[in-house]
C-alpha cells in the first residue's frame, strides 16, 4: 500500500469510527487494528490525533459542500431541495452514523482551536447553503414572504441535527423523514 493510500484508509477508517463512536473514542489503537498496521505508521501521516481530526474535517467539509451544492443548485423545487438535505442526514443514520460535524459539535469543548474554526467554517458554509434554497423559495413564491432565511437556515439546520440524533436514538428515521416534510410545510404559504 502506497502512502498516499494509507493515507486515505487511515481517513476512511477514522471517518467511519468517528461517525460511531465520536473522537474522544477513537483512538489510533482501534485505527491500528482495523487497518491493520502499527501505531507509528499512523503517527508517521498524522503526528497527533488532532491533526487527524483536522484533516478528516476538511475532507469531509468538502465531500459535504459539494453534496450540498449540487442539491441546492440542481433541478426541483427549494422544498424538494430540503427534503433532499434531511435525505443526506437521514441515510447516514440508517447505517448506524451521525456527521462528523454532528459528532465533533457533541465534543465542541474538547477540540482544537484549529477544529473548533473548522467546524464553524463548516457550518456557515452549511447555512449559507441551506439559505439559498430558502431564499430561491421565497423568490419563486414557493415559501412564504415573511421567512427571514438566514433564521429559517439557523432553524432547518438544527431540526437536521437534533433530528438526526434523536432518529439514532430512537431508532426512527422514517419519523425523521416525515417531520423534514412537515416542517418544509409549514414554510409554504
Amino acid at each position: 500500500m502506497s502512502n498516499a493510500d494509507r493515507k486515505e484508509a487511515l481517513l476512511d477508517c477514522a471517518e467511519d469510527l468517528v461517525q460511531r463512536m465520536g473522537s474522544n473514542a477513537m483512538s489510533y489503537q482501534h485505527l491500528s487494528e482495523e487497518i491493520g498496521i502499527r501505531k507509528a505508521s499512523i503517527h508517521y501521516h498524522f503526528p497527533r490525533k488532532e491533526d487527524l481530526i483536522l484533516a478528516l474535517q476538511n475532507r469531509c467539509e468538502h465531500a459535504y459542500f459539494e453534496r450540498y451544492q449540487a442539491i441546492a443548485q440542481g433541478p426541483g423545487a427549494a422544498s424538494e431541495k430540503l427534503v433532499e438535505l434531511a435525505k443526506v442526514f437521514a441515510d447516514s443514520v440508517r447505517k448506524g452514523k451521525l456527521c462528523v460535524a454532528t459528532m465533533l459539535s457533541a465534543e465542541y469543548e474538547n477540540l482544537s482551536e484549529p477544529s473548533r474554526e473548522a467546524l464553524r467554517s463548516t457550518t456557515r458554509k452549511t447555512l449559507d447553503t441551506i439559505s439559498s434554497i430558502l431564499v430561491s423559495g421565497v423568490e419563486n413564491g414557493e415559501f412564504s414572504s415573511s421567512i427571514d432565511a438566514k433564521e429559517m437556515a439557523y432553524a432547518f439546520f438544527s431540526f437536521l441535527k437534533g433530528g438526526h440524533l434523536l432518529a439514532r436514538s430512537t431508532q426512527s428515521v422514517d419519523t425523521f423523514e416525515r417531520s423534514a416534510l412537515v416542517f418544509v410545510e409549514q414554510l409554504k404559504p
